[in-house]
């Protein structure tokens, strides 16, 4: 399947914008610390869906996951098992698994159809504790933003006090949330309310006023007359949304399910202990106005809860719901149209539009054991960073953290926002030798490099957790350089290498400093041209490329100024890939772990004389 194809329906809302939807579909569960003791297929729905019509993202939210310590460390190594359960259930579908943000046993996973992962922008996550003061994260918020077809969103998963008489607290606990969770990565968004649409779901944990006239016994009758509006007329949550005190900027369809609190364990039955309340819900809003030319709007398909799931005490809510996206923003960029009316582009176009992408050459040929080269390819306005890392992944991955390793860039020694000026060939050879492989083994999982002293064979190492999910440690990796264009062994320790190729560096700089300012002193002192023009001139002689070999990276110095890096040769080492079998790569950024592009699917095979070896699968 062609990762960067996509079929939406399309409909024009303004002469010159076109408006597509999403479907976005919504799970709030309270688990009570058991585990999953029954198929999640019906809870996601996937038999109603024709396969063109399967919602194109999965938002699930949990609260009290199990979250004992030496859950901890096992969550840390494996996927929890609720997370595993949905994967399994969902993969099969074509869903990739992108981020799992987790605060004690609050849990918020998101999946997509793989044919928008290249399309997700500036995901980053955020917890916000409120139990004990702030201090313990049994309660309180874990939320995600992130940025698709030109709009983004924030879905924010809470569980908030518990019992009758915590209403204040309850309401503490949102006010918190909302205050204290910031984003850093878009200055204008740096709250969960700025966002175009914005989803607030979890045991939020309101219960029902007037205990005193509305005792169990009245609820569970009015509940087996039908009579749920009367009780909704009680709900904490509907009151303090009329007060303005809590949750007034969001928006509640008015439930028409059954309360989903408090159920006897593996049963239809109410547990008489607790009043019955509807502590579980999903709320929204859209900031309809935020673009200049643009009306965004959201539709909800359904609300409801599922009866049929005895493992918790409570019941699960989930909710489907339409977006409107805006594909047009990306029609001037690299990342092509999803209709091609989308080629109309409107006068306005907001900040969060990119056009940033990154595109492999075909990889036709892997060989196990023995060094291979890619090439990519940077389109739009998008810079390399030195941070900037590629995963090498199974060929129908189905979570981002399922990468088998992983290769830093083979840009300059110091990351900068341009690249630093080499005076000769030399230079350029040096920029070559900061390649740095970091794949750790499964016994290794504090994603350090180990600092010995690589030997010829560059041995590549796996890892548990998907980098910058949480990103890969580079600084012992930096330490590791060598020349890789002669092949041949040396004596000399890496560490003293890399310390004589810094001070090789330096002299270059110098003397390149030295020599820029004997030209700006010959500069001034000549006569007859204008300033402009001379400045341009000593600029274009500076652009004239070097003569260099073939498999040196195209790095054009300009002096302070650097020239943009359109392509890029990455030699992978002989280890990269220890099994036959078929694998893609996928380009990440350093800033966000976006997803700029992603490999045809490439067979890894032995050369022609290894046949007889034995391999085994790695995953």
């Amino acid at each position: 399947m062609p990762i960067l194809s996509l079929t939406l329906r399309t409909t024009v809302t303004h002469a010159t914008t076109v408006m597509d939807k999403l479907s976005l579909y919504f799970i709030t569960w309270n688990v009570a610390t058991r585990p999953p003791g029954e198929s999640v297929r019906s809870l996601l729905d996937l038999g109603r869906f024709p396969v063109d019509e399967l919602p194109d993202f999965y938002f699930i939210g949990l609260q009290e996951v199990k979250s004992q310590p030496q859950n901890f460390v096992l969550d840390a190594l494996l996927e929890d098992p609720w997370t595993k359960e949905f994967k399994n259930a969902l993969a099969p579908h074509d869903y990739v698994k992108v981020k799992t943000v987790r605060l004690v046993g609050i849990l918020l996973n998101v999946f997509c159809l793989r044919k928008h992962l290249s399309f997700l922008r500036n995901m980053e996550s955020g917890v916000t504790r409120t139990g004990l003061m702030g201090l313990w994260g049994n309660k309180g918020a874990t939320s995600l933003r992130l940025e698709l077809y030109g709009v983004n969103l924030c879905v924010t998963n809470a569980h908030f006090a518990a019992h009758d008489h915590q209403l204040k607290q309850r309401i503490n606990d949102y006010n918190t949330v909302i205050r204290e969770q910031s984003f850093m990565i878009d200055k204008e968004t740096t709250k969960i309310l700025y966002h175009d649409y914005i989803f607030f779901i979890g045991d939020l944990n309101f219960r029902l006023n007037n205990p005193e006239v509305y005792t169990q016994d009245m609820i569970t009758d009015k509940i087996r007359a039908g009579d749920l509006n009367d009780l909704l007329d009680q709900d904490q949550l509907v009151a303090v949304m009329k007060s303005g005190e809590a949750f007034s900027e969001l928006n509640e369809t008015r439930p028409t399910f059954q309360p989903t609190f408090k159920y006897q364990f593996d049963s239809h039955n109410y547990d008489n202990k607790r009043r019955c309340a509807w502590t579980d819900r999903i709320l929204y809003k859209v900031n309809e106005n935020n673009y200049e030319d643009v009306k965004l709007s959201l539709e909800q398909l359904k609300y409801t809860s599922l009866q049929d799931y005895g493992t918790s005490d409570h019941k699960p809510v989930l909710s489907e719901f339409k977006i409107k996206i805006c594909p047009t923003l990306f029609a001037s960029g690299c990342l092509p149209p999803i209709d091609p009316d989308a080629r109309l582009r409107r006068d306005t176009t907001p900040h969060r539009m990119s056009s940033a992408s990154v595109s492999f050459e075909p990889v036709t040929k892997w060989v196990l054991d023995d060094r291979n080269n890619i090439t990519v390819y940077f389109g739009g306005d998008y810079v390399p960073n030195p941070w900037d890392w590629i995963g090498v992944y199974p060929e129908n991955f189905a979570s981002l953290d399922d990468f088998i390793c992983y290769i830093y860039l083979p840009l300059p020694l110091t990351p900068s926002p341009s690249f630093p000026s080499y005076p000769d060939e030399e230079g350029v050879d040096i920029a070559r030798l900061s390649l740095a492989t970091n794949c750790l083994d499964n016994s290794n999982h504090d994603n350090t490099v180990n600092k010995s002293t690589r030997k010829q064979n560059n041995t590549v190492n796996k890892t548990s957790s998907a980098p910058n999910n949480a990103q890969p440690s580079r600084s012992s990796a930096r330490e590791e350089v060598r020349r890789n264009s002669h092949e041949e062994e040396t004596t000399t320790s890496h560490e003293d290498e890399f310390s004589a190729l810094r001070k090789q560096t330096e002299t270059h700089e110098e003397a390149s400093n030295t020599n820029r300012i004997d030209e700006e002193q010959r500069i001034e002192s000549s006569s007859g041209q204008d300033e402009r023009t001379r400045n341009t001139n000593s600029l274009d002689k500076q652009r004239l490329p070097r003569v260099r070999s073939a498999d040196t990276p195209e790095v054009i110095s300009t002096g302070s100024v650097s020239a943009r890096l359109d392509s890029l040769v990455i030699p992978f080492p002989d280890s990269a890939i220890r099994s036959p079998g078929k694998y893609r790569l996928i380009y990440f950024t350093k800033r966000s772990a976006d997803v700029l592009g992603i490999s045809n699917a490439f067979l890894a095979s032995p050369g022609p004389l290894d046949w007889g070896r034995n391999y085994s699968l790695d995953w």
